[in-house]
C-alpha cells in the first residue's frame, strides 16, 4: 500500500533515481532472442530496436538504468524466456558508497 508521503513525492516529481542495470549474459535458444528483446522493451521502456541489437550482441548491458523492482522483474521474466541475466548497481553509485 502506498502512503501519503510517497504520493506527495510523486506529485512533486521527486522520484528515487534509477540505480540498477541489467547485464544480459546469453540465451539458451534462438527464439529467446526475439522474446527477450520484446520483454526488455516492454519492462524497461527501451526502444525495441535497441533491445534487439543488444540481444544480438551478447553479452551486453541494458543501456538504461532501472528501478530495483523493475530490474528484478525484468531478470525474472528473462529467466522464464531462457535468457541469462543479472542485476548490477550503476557504477557511479558504487563509487560513491566506497
Amino acid at each position: 500500500m502506498v502512503n501519503s508521503n510517497s504520493l506527495q513525492r510523486i506529485e512533486r516529481d521527486e522520484m528515487f533515481p534509477r540505480t540498477w542495470q541489467v547485464q544480459i549474459e546469453g540465451v539458451l535458444g534462438q527464439d529467446a532472442i526475439f522474446d527477450g528483446a520484446n520483454e526488455i522493451s516492454i519492462i524497461s521502456g527501451c526502444n525495441i530496436g535497441t533491445a534487439r541489437e543488444l540481444m544480438h550482441n551478447l553479452p551486453g548491458q541494458l543501456p538504461v538504468a532501472l528501478y530495483k523492482q523493475q530490474a528484478m522483474l525484468l531478470v525474472r521474466r528473462l529467466s522464464k524466456l531462457r535468457v541469462t541475466a543479472r542485476l548490477k548497481l550503476k557504477p557511479l553509485l558504487l563509487q560513491s558508497l566506497q
